[in-house]
C-alpha cells in the first residue's frame, strides 16, 4: 500500500489511492502524486470560481481623486485574477497527468503470447494547440504552392 503524501484534500487523495493501487513504479508514484496536487487545485479553483475565497484573487487600488464641488472622490479599482484561465489550464493539465499515468502503467505490463494489446493512454484534445498546427501547415502549402 502506497502512502499519501501529506497535504492532499480529500478529492486528490481519492485520486492519488486509485492511480497507485498495487503501484510499486517510482515514475507512477510521482506522476499520480503531481495528477492528485492538481485535482486539488481544480477543486481549490472551483470554489474560487463560486464566489468563496474570492478576496484572495481580488487586487485593490485606491486613487484619492481630490476634492471636487465639496466632495471628496475616491476610485477604488478592483482586478481579479485570471482563475478562469488558470482553471482550464489546470484541467488541461490533469488530463494529460491522468494520461501519462495509463501510459507508464501499460509499458510495464509484460506482453503475453496471443494476449490484446494494452490500450493505449487516452488522448488529450489541446484544441488551441491543434488549432493553431492546422493553421500553420495551411500557411506553409499556401507559401510552397503560392
Amino acid at each position: 500500500m502506497n502512502h499519501e503524501p501529506a497535504g492532499l484534500g480529500e478529492r486528490g487523495a481519492r485520486v492519488f489511492r486509485s492511480l497507485t493501487k498495487d503501484e510499486t513504479s517510482p515514475m507512477i508514484l510521482e506522476t499520480a502524486i503531481e495528477a492528485a496536487r492538481a485535482a486539488d487545485r481544480l477543486d481549490d479553483l472551483d470554489r474560487a470560481i463560486q464566489g468563496e475565497g474570492v478576496l484572495d484573487l481580488m487586487r485593490a487600488a485606491l486613487e484619492d481623486n481630490g476634492v471636487y464641488g465639496g466632495e471628496h472622490k475616491i476610485t477604488i479599482k478592483l482586478q481579479f485574477s485570471g482563475v478562469l484561465m488558470e482553471g482550464r489550464q489546470q484541467q488541461d493539465n490533469f488530463r494529460k497527468l491522468i494520461a501519462e499515468v495509463a501510459r507508464l502503467k501499460t509499458l510495464g505490463k509484460p506482453k503475453t503470447e496471443g494476449a490484446t494489446p494494452a490500450p493505449e493512454a487516452p488522448k488529450v484534445d489541446n484544441s488551441t494547440e491543434n488549432e493553431l498546427d492546422k493553421r500553420r501547415k495551411a500557411r506553409e502549402r499556401a507559401r510552397k504552392h503560392g
